[in-house]
């Protein structure tokens, strides 16, 4: 089969030569720049003309509609509808398959929380939050961050675990198709970073990689995008409360010989294994689910 949701029949014949990944990887990327441009295209033309009346949410979310219409095979040209809504694999799922993968994927987030504490007292981040954001009408802030969750979770699942990591799957194997997406994955999030930590390119990739178990195992991108785009809107909640409430301060980190006699970082580590017990738990749990019909097949 041949990912070819963007290209006309001309270009079919050249498009068709290029290597799998290659092909995945462009059209995730037009699938990313369709996207998440837009909607900076209206934070700009919203704060130029009236940063106090939120009006670019509402419009993101008609086109965030249109978008997805298109990426599950609607509209022009109708030659590629089969393959946009095979790529984009946004599969319904059984309640009891939405359960488990939402508990699975769900705890592993969870497990990340703690394990962000503890790199935290170890390694300061950065400043997250841009000032002229802080400086906006609380309506504003707040609907931009909320929209800003949900286009992340929409876009980047169709992008990376839908066109990227689907198509590779079927040539490659889901092993090199995950590690590859959360390659790719990593990368794209590094533009813009005031520096760039180990521990945030290590956080990046964990949930990569647990979005993409999520999609491989269920076939759907539905279970990782909503984990994705509810674990943004924490994240940016937590984000503006320490910045925007509770003002920023400056963060040291930790010598590890007193990090390790800490009382609360051996909370957090303890925290951390039982959550991470959990999740495999869960996942355990959600392949028997998904297994069951085969194996009670005559």
């Amino acid at each position: 089969m041949v990912n070819e949701p963007f290209l006309g029949r001309r270009s079919w014949s050249l498009w068709r030569r290029l290597p799998v990944v290659l092909r995945a990887l462009l059209s995730a990327l037009a699938v990313m720049i369709g996207g998440t441009q837009v909607w900076r295209y209206l934070i700009a033309a919203n704060l130029a003309i009236s940063p106090g009346a939120p009006w670019a949410a509402a419009a993101m979310v008609l086109y965030l509609w249109l978008y997805w219409r298109y990426l599950k095979g609607r509209g022009w040209p109708r030659s590629t509808s089969e393959s946009r809504r095979r790529d984009l694999r946004a599969q319904q799922l059984t309640p009891t398959t939405w359960r488990w993968a939402l508990v699975a994927g769900g705890s592993f987030m969870a497990a990340t929380a703690p394990l962000t504490v503890i790199l935290g007292r170890l390694f300061p981040w950065p400043r997250l939050l841009p000032d002229f954001l802080q400086r906006l009408p609380p309506l504003t802030l707040v609907s931009f961050l909320l929209m800003s969750s949900i286009v992340a979770g929409v876009v980047e699942e169709a992008a990376f675990r839908g066109y990227l990591q689907s198509p590779i799957e079927r040539r490659h194997g889901p092993v090199l198709a995950i590690l590859i997406t959360s390659m790719i994955f990593v990368l794209v999030h590094l533009p813009g970073r005031p520096s760039v930590s180990p521990s945030y390119l290590f956080l990046v990739s964990l949930a990569s990689l647990n979005y993409g178990i999520l999609a491989y195992l269920t076939n759907s991108i539905l279970p990782g995008l909503v984990l994705h785009a509810s674990g943004d809107v924490a994240s940016f909640a937590l984000i503006w409360w320490f910045h925007v409430v509770l003002g920023p301060r400056e963060q040291h980190g930790l010598p590890l010989d007193v990090a390790i006699r800490d009382p609360l970082l051996l909370i957090n580590c303890g925290e951390f294994v039982v959550l991470a017990a959990v999740s495999a738990w869960a996942f355990r749990r959600l392949c028997q689910v998904l297994m069951a019909p085969v194996s009670a097949a005559p």
